[in-house]
């Protein structure tokens, strides 16, 4: 066995998060999330959200024996650490293992200003985008104060460690709050509340097994090309940027192989996929180190050139936007719209001006465009 296929068939551990705002429904998909796991022959652990275990046990963020920051601290360790112990402990099976977070590491984002934020990561060693790349996927479940507002207050006052503060507008904020910690995430689903609480948590059983690769997910997909908005338009979404470099390697047998670089600037992390040549399903992707990925680098295929964009991520209206900038286009950007919403038609975001929709057209596809990559002025005539 090579050193590629070592890497890629170490995939047994996979770790995925479940969030939301107050009065979502999470704590009602773990015994259906557990059957399933059950069903498919997996293993799987549910780790209790922390924080509520930390309030619970006589640790509160406020008014309590320790300051909110040292507070989030603790939460934080004790999250990590829990996580750390099942992805690294010695298991007897071999079968595949699932850890389902109830909350992650960056719901705590949601709770801190960006300076205490920034203290905390800091104090405890690590970047969002380290943080980001511990999860395969995020499925955010909607507050139920948005879309099902009695339901929210019938079951709002139902969780002792609540504050009894957390009105609907409260938790509307912070449900919008946790979507924004975790921008910057490729796979981000929202389960929202157009449905009666019984539809939503069978979207949300959908949502999960299309991620763990059991179920074709009906998922809405666009890409247009747009004009590049202003960077003031980022900040009022609030966008988290990345950095991605895009390296296509030499076919291994019957794979196309791809190395990606992700960052923030200063914080980079690194992924090898593969997939049979030809298909856009079955892709294996595995994050790998820096010296993994500097040595697979001298296998890049010399017919292919790296796609080097900025990635912008934001959403609005349970709908995630990735927004691609090229420094070869001055003018134009690519966008692509995701939505795991049903029967849903998706819009451009507001200000967002179309220039061309791309969806059915391959031209702009990654692997097509590293091998010819059209000059601005032939975007329209192509």
């Amino acid at each position: 066995m090579n050193i590629i296929e070592e890497t890629l068939n170490n995939q047994e551990v996979m770790v995925c998060v479940l969030t939301g705002g107050p009065v979502a429904g999470k704590s009602s998909l773990e015994i259906p999330i557990m059957e399933l796991a059950l069903c498919l022959n997996y293993d799987m652990i549910w780790i209790d959200e922390t924080a509520t275990q930390l309030i619970n046990s006589g640790l509160k963020p406020v008014n309590g024996m320790t300051s909110p920051l040292e507070f989030q601290r603790i939460l934080f360790e004790y999250q990590r650490f829990k996580e750390d112990q099942y992805i690294h402990m010695e298991r007897e099976t071999n079968r595949k293992l699932i850890i389902v977070c109830d909350r992650g590491l960056l719901d705590a984002k949601a709770y801190m200003n960006d300076k205490e934020w920034s203290q905390l990561l800091s104090m405890v060693g690590t970047s969002d985008v380290e943080i980001l790349s511990r999860y395969l996927f995020v499925i955010h479940m909607v507050t139920a104060a948005e879309g099902a507002e009695e339901a929210f207050e019938a079951n709002r006052a139902g969780n002792k460690a609540r504050s009894k503060d957390e009105t609907k507008d409260v938790a509307i904020a912070l449900d919008h709050k946790i979507r924004e910690a975790y921008l910057g995430h490729r796979n981000v689903f929202y389960v929202s509340n157009e449905t009666d609480f019984e539809g939503k948590k069978e979207k949300a059983l959908k949502i999960f097994l299309s991620c763990i690769g059991k179920k074709e997910l009906s998922e809405h997909q666009e890409k247009y090309i747009v004009e590049i908005p202003s960077i003031t338009y980022f900040f009022e979404k609030k966008a988290q940027k990345r950095h991605i470099v895009q390296t296509y390697l030499k076919p291994y047998g019957n794979e196309e192989r791809r190395l990606r670089m992700l960052g923030d600037g200063k914080n980079f992390v690194y992924y090898l996929s593969r997939k049979e040549i030809g298909s856009n399903t079955g892709i294996q992707e595995k994050r790998i180190g820096r010296d993994m990925y500097d040595t697979l680098m001298m296998e890049m295929d010399p017919s292919k050139k790296p796609i080097i964009k900025d990635r912008w991520y934001f959403s609005d209206h349970n709908v995630y936007y990735n927004l691609d900038v090229y420094p070869n286009w001055k003018k134009h950007a690519i966008l692509e719209i995701r939505s795991s919403q049903e029967d849903v038609i998706t819009q451009l975001p507001q200000d967002i001006k179309m220039v061309k929709n791309v969806t059915e057209d391959t031209r702009f596809q990654n692997y097509r465009l590293s091998e010819y990559f059209p000059l601005e002025e032939e975007i329209v005539t192509l």
